[in-house]
C-alpha cells in the first residue's frame, strides 16, 4: 500500500504485516525543490510503469516520481497558486484516464476539476470552475474523484455535502448522493472526502464528519438509491476497532477489503465491508515522524 503522509511531507510504502513503512518520495522537510514535497495529499501509483503521480498540495503542483528516484518531475501546475489554466491551487486528489493517460485533478481552492493531458503545459476545466456555490454548475471544494464502470466522472463536493456525476462535456453536474445539507441520516452526507466504485459499481464514500464509510447502490439505468448503507464505522469518532475519526480516503485491495485513511487516528485501517470492526494496517502509533507513524 502506498499513502501520503502529509504532515511529514512524504509518500510512504507499507508492506502487508509490516511494522513500519518505507519513505519512497519526499521526506526532506517541506519545500519546493524537486526532492521535496509540501503537504502532499493525494497519490496515484501505477504499478505497471512504476511511477507515482503526487498531489503536492501546498506547492500547487502535481509531481511524477519514478520508483526509487531521488527527485520528481513537475507535470502539472508549479506556477504558484492561481486560477489560470496552467495553474493549480491546492490540488487534493487525482486519478488517471485509462485510455488517454490524462490526469484528472481535484483543484480544491479553484472549485474545479481539471483534465491534464500528458506533456501539456495547461489543463482544461471539466467540472465546476464557476466559483464556489450550491448551483449544479458549481462545486465547493472538490475533494474525491472516481470513475464508474462506464468511465463517467464523479466528484465529492465537500462543502455542499454531496457527490455529483459530471458527464463528458456537460456544463453542469447531477447530484447522486447527499445534497440535503449536512446530516447523519442514510440519505445525508457530512463533508464527503474520498470516493470510489467497487466491483459491483456501488459508490463508496468516505463520509468524514460522520466518521463512517457509506455506499450507495446504482441500478442498471444509472439511478442511485436515495439511502446509503454504512459499511464501516458510524459509531461516533474514536480510536476503537469499531470506530473511525474523520476518514479522508478509501480504496479497496484485491481481496475486496476496504483500506481507509483514518485521518485523526493517524492510521490506515483494513475493513471487510459490513463487518463491525476493522484492523490497523499502518500507523496508529500516535502523531510523529517515525517510520511506524503517520501524521
Amino acid at each position: 500500500m502506498i499513502c501520503t503522509d502529509q504532515n511529514n511531507h512524504r509518500v510512504v510504502r507499507w508492506m502487508p504485516n509490516g511494522k513500519e513503512g518505507i519513505c519512497i518520495a519526499g521526506g526532506q522537510g517541506p519545500g519546493d525543490n524537486l526532492n521535496q514535497l509540501n503537504f502532499p495529499r493525494g497519490v496515484y501509483a501505477d504499478t505497471k510503469t512504476r511511477e507515482m503521480f503526487i498531489c503536492d498540495t501546498d506547492n500547487n503542483r502535481v509531481v511524477k516520481w519514478k520508483w526509487n528516484a531521488r527527485e520528481g518531475q513537475v507535470v502539472a501546475g508549479g506556477f504558484g497558486a492561481g486560477s489560470g489554466l496552467h495553474q493549480l491551487h491546492g490540488p487534493r486528489t487525482l486519478l488517471m484516464e485509462p485510455e488517454t493517460g490524462a490526469m484528472i485533478i481535484a483543484d480544491l481552492w479553484n472549485h474545479r476539476v481539471m483534465r491534464w493531458m500528458p506533456g501539456a503545459e495547461a489543463g482544461e476545466i471539466i467540472a465546476g470552475g464557476n466559483g464556489t456555490g450550491k448551483k449544479i454548475n458549481q462545486i465547493a471544494w472538490p475533494y474525491g474523484l472516481a470513475l464508474d464502470h462506464d468511465g463517467v466522472l464523479y466528484v465529492s463536493d465537500h462543502l455542499n455535502h454531496r457527490v455529483m456525476r459530471w458527464a463528458v462535456g456537460a456544463a453542469e453536474g447531477e447530484v447522486v448522493a447527499g445534497g440535503r445539507g449536512p446530516g447523519i441520516d442514510p440519505d445525508h452526507l457530512h463533508g464527503p472526502c474520498g470516493i470510489m466504485f467497487d466491483a459491483y459499481n456501488r459508490l463508496v464514500v468516505a463520509d468524514s464528519a460522520n466518521h463512517r464509510i457509506i455506499q450507495f447502490q446504482m441500478d442498471g439505468m444509472g439511478r442511485f438509491a436515495q439511502d446509503g448503507e454504512i459499511i464501516a464505522g458510524g459509531n461516533d469518532a474514536g480510536d476503537k476497532e469499531s470506530q473511525l475519526s474523520w476518514p479522508h480516503n478509501v480504496s479497496m485491495n484485491k481481496h475486496g477489503e476496504l483500506m481507509i485513511a483514518d485521518f485523526m487516528n493517524h492510521r490506515v485501517v483494513k475493513w471487510v465491508p459490513g463487518q463491525k470492526t476493522g484492523v490497523k494496517f499502518a500507523g496508529g502509533n500516535g502523531l510523529g515522524s517515525g517510520l511506524n507513524q503517520l501524521s
